[in-house]
């Protein structure tokens, strides 16, 4: 019995010292998903992905912007949280299966009388927020160059902007908006939620620049499928 259980650890350890290291760069001002020091249910996610597997993960927490062009420098081996509609995609290599799916509002200050239906209806020049190189959809895409836009790099500086009334509204997530209001003590009532904008599908894009991107999304999509299978995805993105 000893012998078999110190040769089942020399295997395991085997198997780790040959592990290959990759790198993913993760956006390091989300939460409930992502965040600095590795927190967030993405990380515990991509962790639950890759254990026990032949790669070790190495995470790059750094803003949204720098997770894209890290990918387009050839820094890392994977970029978490990318949709399809990003720029420059021919330089990805996408995952077949979905990461998360996130859901993205227009948001108002709580004392807000504004009550637009669509995108349509908000004015040419209207002031409004989101964060630098986030995504909101093909309708946000073509309707963004007629408003006045807020661009910043922190959730907690959106939220400031609309309650002190520098913007009409702002594009947010909503999982992260709440959150945010948590982390800022304040009350999910200080903003209004206004019409649905994007269920923005996000996934792990792999380098196309590094050759064994393709092994690697298959064995990311084997593990997630197997995930989302048994009920381990569920409980994780539930938190």
């Amino acid at each position: 019995m000893k012998i078999k259980t110190v040769f089942f650890i020399f295997m395991i350890l085997a198997q780790l010292s040959y592990a290959k290291e990759i790198t993913i760069a993760i956006e390091d001002n989300a939460m409930p998903l992502s965040g600095k020091e590795n927190q967030g249910f993405s990380y515990r996610l991509v962790k639950e992905i890759f254990k026990d597997g032949p790669y070790s993960v190495k995470f790059l927490s750094v803003p949204y912007a720098r997770v894209v062009k890290m990918i387009e420098n050839d820094e890392v081996d994977a970029a978490l949280h990318v949709t399809k509609d990003v720029e420059n995609k021919e330089n990805f290599y996408f995952s077949k299966e979905v990461f998360i799916i996130a859901k993205a509002y227009l948001y108002y200050d709580k004392d807000s009388n504004e009550n637009f239906k669509d995108l349509s209806q908000i004015p040419d020049g209207t002031p409004v927020g989101k964060m630098i190189d986030f995504e909101y959809g093909k309708e946000f895409q073509i309707h963004k160059s007629r408003f006045k836009l807020f661009k910043v790099s922190d959730q907690e500086q959106l939220i400031n902007l609309l309650n002190i009334g520098r913007i009409k509204v702002a594009a947010m997530y909503n999982r992260i908006a709440l959150h945010t209001l948590k982390k800022m003590g304040k009350s999910h009532d200080q903003l209004r939620r206004g019409f649905f904008l994007n269920n923005s599908k996000a996934y792990l894009a792999f380098n196309k620049k590094r050759k064994h991107s393709s092994e690697l999304a298959k064995f990311y999509d084997k593990r997630l499928r197997k995930l989302k299978e048994n009920g381990t995805y569920k409980k994780i993105i539930s938190y």
